[in-house]
């Protein structure tokens, strides 16, 4: 199912992103090497709670100058995907034959997931005081983010499109070490889940794709859709016009609709920026 998604989803995992470089001024072209842990329960396909170890690649283009941050991110992760309690769970079938024997089939209920992001995002840049080398910042994002899970059952197989206001604060300075903490809070999305009836198209509609975004697809507020995002971020530059550092964050998504969905994902990442 999806395999076009599935296709795309091969391409961009060279081309993901985490998180922006920070340079003193001026354009940063940034790449990510990391890794992600992702637990979900997704009642409207499994009782079970699913975990996924996903190595993560990114791409990242920042815009800084002494009061603006602008930034545009993509990133993919890829890996195994499996029930908590479970690793190596199978489902077994028992199929009739023609003539009246009985075949066992077994299948694996593991899998992997792949998950695909992108986002553009501002910030209005102000320093604590004159004599201080803090900061902090306040903005808006946009973002999409695609999770799918690809085996046996498809839970937490979601679209999420956000609107987010965010936060930013950092002290230090580029030079020397720059501390970042920040959070993303969407407040309005439009989400795509699979129905509680797990059926993604009918036999006169369009294909599986087109079936899973035009059947499944609504605007939520905070009322049956939320998240929050923390960050955290160290850069140091390397030379004049090579930066390095270290990204972490954790973020949490719940849904309700058709039933809820709870998802939690730690990200840890490398970087490395050219400006």
């Amino acid at each position: 199912m999806l395999k076009s998604l599935g296709l795309l989803g091969a391409c961009l995992l060279l081309f993901g992103t985490l998180s922006a470089q920070i340079p003193s001024s001026g354009n940063s072209f940034g790449f990510t090497l990391g890794y992600r842990q992702l637990t979900l329960r997704d009642q409207a396909s499994s009782a079970l709670t699913y975990r996924g170890s996903l190595p993560t690649l990114g791409l990242n283009w920042t815009r800084h100058t002494s009061q603006q941050i602008w930034e545009a991110n993509l990133q993919g992760s890829y890996g195994k995907f499996f029930p908590q309690s479970a690793p190596s769970r199978m489902v077994i079938f028992l199929e009739r034959n023609l003539d009246g024997s009985i075949d066992t089939v077994r299948v694996q209920a593991t899998g992997s997931h792949l998950m695909l992001k992108g986002d553009v995002g501002f910030y209005h840049k102000q320093d604590f005081n004159h004599h201080s080398d803090a900061f902090w910042a306040v903005g808006a994002r946009v973002s999409e983010e695609l999770y799918y899970p690809q085996g046996f059952v498809s839970p937490g197989l979601t679209n999420v499109a956000a609107v987010s206001p965010q936060v930013l604060a950092g002290v230090g300075n580029f030079d020397k070490g720059l501390f970042t903490i920040g959070i993303v809070v969407p407040i309005a999305a439009v989400v795509t889940r699979l129905p509680y009836n797990q059926t993604v198209s009918k036999p006169e509609g369009p294909s599986a794709t087109r079936s899973f975004f035009k059947y499944n697809t609504s605007v939520r507020t905070l009322n049956k859709h939320q998240e929050v995002k923390f960050r955290l971020g160290y850069q140091y530059q390397l030379g004049n016009h090579l930066s390095g550092g270290f990204f972490y964050e954790y973020a949490w998504l719940r849904d309700t609709d058709p039933r809820p969905l709870l998802m939690r994902t730690s990200t840890f990442a490398a970087t490395l920026g050219f400006h």
